[in-house]
């Protein structure tokens, strides 16, 4: 047998194995457990509860912003008081976008309607309550 045969097995036999290889990695899916899918509801409830706690994160952020703004008003820093202006707004923009995202699962409506009620225990449209399971 000379070299360079010997070279060609060995190169067929390595292009043999990385098929191998590939095969099993295409293969692989068909063997992994096929996994459940999230449940809808508790997604959405997910979302419902974030845009709640965002909410409250913001109306403490807009209560603390006040507070220094009448701080900063007693001290007689006029760039102080318009920085937790802006702040006060961006608390608001903080907790209004997060809110605006939530619906209700059970009737696709926004959960808070049209009138923010972030703190509505019940969809404004269906009266569902958070934390329902699927009725199906």
């Amino acid at each position: 047998m000379s070299l360079r045969s010997t070279a060609d097995l060995s190169r067929n036999l390595l292009a043999a194995s990385v098929s191998v290889a590939d095969a099993e990695r295409v293969h692989a899916p068909y063997r992994d457990p096929v996994r459940p899918l999230p449940d809808a509801y508790a997604i959405a409830w997910a979302k419902i509860r974030r845009a709640r706690r965002m909410a409250t994160a913001s109306v403490l952020g807009i209560l603390g912003c006040a507070a220094l703004m009448v701080l900063a008003a007693d001290l007689g820093s006029i760039l102080g008081a318009v920085l937790l202006e802006i702040g006060v707004a961006a608390f608001i923009v903080l907790g209004l976008t997060h809110a605006y995202g939530a619906r209700c699962p059970h009737c696709d409506a926004q959960f808070f309607g049209a009138r923010v009620a972030v703190f509505a225990r019940r969809c404004a449209s269906c009266r569902t309550l958070i934390g329902t399971s699927d009725p199906r």
